[in-house]
C-alpha cells in the first residue's frame, strides 16, 4: 500500500502533526506540503491535515479536496484552538461543513 501524508501548517502545529503520523505508517509513504503536491494518483490512502480558519477548512486545503479528493480514500485531520467545553460542540460542526 501506498499512503501520502499532506499538511497545510501556517504555526507549525499541523506540520507536526502530520510528522507524528507519517513516522508511525509502515509501508511505502511520503509526506509533503499541501502546496507540493499535485494530486492523490498513485496512492491508495491519503491524509490531509490542515488547520480551522474561520470555522471552516483552511481555503487551500478546501479546494485541493474538492479537486482531487473524490473516489479516494483520504483519513482529514485538523488542528484547532477552543475552548475544552466547546470542542466536541465544535469537531461535529467541522465535519458538516468538510462534507458539504
Amino acid at each position: 500500500m501506498k499512503v501520502i501524508v499532506l499538511y497545510y501548517s501556517q504555526t507549525g502545529n499541523t506540520e507536526r502533526v502530520a510528522q507524528a503520523i507519517f513516522k508511525e505508517i509502515q509501508t511505502e509513504k511520503c509526506l509533503k506540503e499541501l502546496k507540493e503536491a499535485k494530486g492523490l494518483e498513485g496512492y491508495e490512502l491519503a491524509f490531509v491535515g490542515f488547520p480551522i480558519h474561520y470555522g471552516g477548512p483552511a481555503k487551500q486545503a478546501k479546494s485541493f479536496l474538492e479537486k482531487h479528493a473524490q473516489g479516494k480514500k483520504v483519513a482529514m485531520f485538523v488542528t484547532h484552538a477552543t475552548r475544552l467545553n466547546r470542542a466536541r460542540s465544535f469537531a461535529k460542526k467541522m465535519m458538516k461543513k468538510i462534507e458539504s
